[in-house]
């Protein structure tokens, strides 16, 4: 065993994950994720880089982070609905979910589901009033709110998950993130609302 990591015990994991389970889903799950990433790829040229981080991350915005070179889009399945960030030196790599459309026609879109699960509670749409026009700490939001840090996470969550709230990191560290509305969830609730009562 490598007692450095867990390099030494990686490979054989990924190997019995593989065989276990993505072996058997691997024709469903892959072509997704190859689709997903031409399609990123294809909208790289007509919005640049930071408009399409945001967009295909739900929300993240890269602000001033000084050694950051390389910022890598990973679509995944297994992690969703959230994304997930990390950094690396000077590399910064994004997990940004991608949905498994649902055989069904008549049940809600999981976007549609999530955006009107977020909305459902009054907190979370005070949140986003008061993170409107520019973004807030997770002290300030607790503070304004009164919510407990984990109260206000879970909210947070919430709404990130939606995809009506955004995350900017900048180079004050992890911790420090700040939240503002994402001025495209709103947009994207009428349309799928629209979309699934078909008006």
């Amino acid at each position: 065993m490598n007692v450095n990591g867990s390099s030494g015990i990686t490979p054989p994991l990924l190997r019995l994950w593989y065989e276990q389970y993505f072996r058997h889903a691997e024709q469903k799950l892959l072509p997704l994720l190859i689709e997903d990433a031409s399609e990123k790829k294809l909208l790289e040229s007509k919005m640049g880089s930071a408009a399409l981080i945001e967009y295909a991350s739900g929300g993240v915005v890269i602000e001033d982070i000084p050694d950051l070179q390389t910022v890598v889009l990973l679509p995944t399945i297994h992690n969703r609905p959230i994304n997930m960030y990390c950094f690396y030196n000077t590399l910064m790599i994004i997990q940004y979910p991608v949905d498994v459309p649902s055989d069904n026609e008549d049940e809600p879109p999981t976007v549609l589901l999530r955006l009107t699960k977020a909305l459902s509670d009054p907190t979370r749409l005070r949140l986003l009033r008061y993170a409107a026009h520019e973004p807030k700490t997770l002290w300030e939001l607790q503070s304004v709110l009164g919510q407990t840090s984990d109260t206000m996470m879970h909210h947070l969550l919430m709404l990130r998950v939606a995809g009506l709230l955004r995350v900017h990191l900048g180079s004050e560290g992890e911790g420090n993130e700040r939240y503002s509305v994402r001025p495209d969830g709103a947009s994207d609730l009428q349309m799928f609302l629209e979309s699934y009562i078909r008006l």
